[in-house]
């Protein structure tokens, strides 16, 4: 005679290995979500703390990081190129980047500038390019960006080229420090074979808006070799800076002052960005 509690047992036994793959699958399903929630906060707190560096942070695959900037100074100390620092040609030079990723690893970068020159024309520059970061600072092997990056650049006097650079940044606490080197090589007459230029900065958050910060600048800087560089020698320059942060919007800006005689005596430079 069968036990009356034997097909109970049974179909409590059926409802447990039923219910178990959903009990388990939700972990799962919460890991994952744990997993992709990082990205999406990625995507909206791209580092743009710099005036004249490059940060080599990247947004997430299919978000962007825009930018607008301007900046002066009152002569004209070199050719103008298409980059964040170029603050060495005579007057106003506005600029509009964008990044745009692409995958975990990769991403698209591209900059316009425009310029004024005397007799109401207006010159035009553009960079484009892609740029590689070798391990996310955020859960990656150490706790630095790097970035390197190139392609092709036009400048503000119309002459084409390549350009190509390498951007490091890490956080200390408060405290994000960075550095980048640029080469460029310009198809034109009297022209330097590679244009260097380097970057370093440091930018301190005071408050969760508010940060402090200085960078400097070393521009043609193949002229500590070179005894007839075609530029004019290096220049090279040193300010300090402050932005505030409001939501996805960051906003800094700066004066600059001239370390050798051929630089510039002063600089300005008012640059914003927004990641969505």
């Amino acid at each position: 005679m069968a036990r009356p509690w034997f097909p109970v047992a049974l179909l409590a036994a059926a409802a447990a290995f039923a219910v178990a793959p959903t009990s388990r699958a939700e972990p799962a399903a919460s890991e994952a979500a744990d997993e992709v929630a990082p990205a999406r906060a990625v995507a909206t707190d791209v580092p743009r703390r710099w005036l004249y560096s490059v940060d080599p942070a990247a947004p997430a695959a299919g978000h962007v990081s825009a930018g607008l900037g301007v900046g002066y100074a009152p002569v004209d100390r070199g050719v103008g190129r298409p980059f964040a620092a170029d603050l060495a040609h005579a007057g106003a030079v506005f600029d509009v980047s964008a990044e745009v990723g692409l995958a975990r690893f990769a991403s698209v970068v591209g900059q316009g500038l425009m310029a004024g020159q005397g007799g109401g024309q207006v010159s035009a520059g553009a960079l484009i390019g892609l740029s590689f970061h070798p391990w996310p600072a955020k859960g990656g092997p150490v706790p630095i960006d790097v970035a390197v990056s190139g392609g092709y650049l036009r400048e503000l006097a119309g002459a084409n080229g390549a350009w190509g650079r390498v951007a490091i940044a890490g956080d200390l606490g408060a405290l994000r420090l960075t550095a980048s080197a640029l080469g460029q090589h310009v198809v034109a007459p009297n022209r330097d074979g590679v244009d260097l230029v380097m970057t370093t900065g440091a930018s301190y958050e005071l408050w969760q808006i508010l940060r402090i910060g200085a960078e400097y600048v070393v521009q043609d800087l193949e002229g500590a070799w070179e005894v007839a560089e075609a530029e004019g020698g290096i220049r090279h320059f040193l300010g300090p800076t402050v932005g505030v942060r409001l939501g996805r919007a960051q906003i800094g800006a700066g004066p600059a002052f001239g370390l050798s005689p051929t630089s510039p005596r002063t600089l300005g430079r008012l640059a914003a960005a927004y990641s969505f």
